[in-house]
């Protein structure tokens, strides 16, 4: 298997109170400057993961991570086993993907059946062939206990990649807010901890110190409200908005 590409964007942590970054928390780019997931940080406790949107978002908005694929999730590994030691690896995967190259960079492959159960690989970079059934892959890591035939694996997107507006029903897990409104394809910094204005759902009353989240009448993608019991809790509330009007969230997504 030829080897792939490693993205060579910036990546890790950048700290915003002693080096500017390259796009500001306000700004959209329809070109990547970062790898998805940097994290930038503030002294004052704001956080933010450089993502990439897979449809429109609006400011003030909870973004949800992309739908899990089901083509890539407990597929077995049926004449594609690796051997320990081994970064760069093609896998089985059900049809129907329609990934594009580098899709799956910044995401986890983990092993979920079979005697390496519990391994878990950063993704560096994929390239689909065009059988769409062989993903071919390179690791952050090598291969720590060889994968054979009959385990199973199941690959999830980077958290920050191809992120929607948090739906009415959850779907996956939060990825952030949106400052400003953006397109789908375009980059931007999705803020996931400290102050932040999020629009409260229609119907709802929010109380100063309790959790917001996904309200058990969700109207409005992406709005919060009291939070229902066992979903995620978004964060505590700072200032209270009135309805469909932002409220200001001490977010707690990380």
């Amino acid at each position: 298997m030829a080897i792939l590409d490693e993205l060579v964007l910036p990546r890790g942590v950048i700290f915003g109170d002693v080096s500017e970054p390259l796009q500001d928390i306000y700004e959209v780019s329809t070109v990547a400057n970062y790898q998805l997931g940097t994290k930038l940080e503030y002294g004052d406790g704001r956080v933010f993961r450089y993502s990439k949107a897979g449809g429109a978002i609006g400011a003030a908005l909870m973004s949800q991570q992309a739908a899990v694929v089901t083509e890539l999730t407990e597929v077995a590994q049926t004449g594609h086993a690796q051997a320990v030691g081994a970064v760069d690896i093609n896998v089985l995967i059900a049809t129907g993907a329609t990934l594009v190259d580098n899709e799956l960079a910044g995401g986890t492959l983990f092993v979920n059946k079979g005697g390496a159960i519990g391994d878990a690989y950063k993704i560096v970079a994929s390239k689909i062939r065009s059988t769409d059934t062989i993903l071919d892959l390179k690791l952050e890591t090598a291969i720590r206990n060889a994968i054979v035939a009959t385990d199973e694996i199941s690959i999830i997107p980077n958290r920050q990649s191809n992120v929607v507006v948090a739906p009415t029903t959850t779907t996956g897990v939060m990825a952030g807010v949106a400052l400003v409104a953006v397109a789908d394809n375009e980059f931007f910094w999705a803020q996931v901890r400290g102050p932040a204005p999020v629009i409260v759902d229609t119907g709802e009353t929010v109380v100063i110190g309790n959790t917001v989240g996904l309200p058990a009448t969700s109207s409005v993608a992406g709005a919060c409200g009291v939070r229902v019991t066992l979903e995620q809790s978004w964060g505590s509330v700072m200032a209270v908005g009135a309805a469909a009007e932002p409220a200001l969230i001490d977010l707690a997504l990380e």
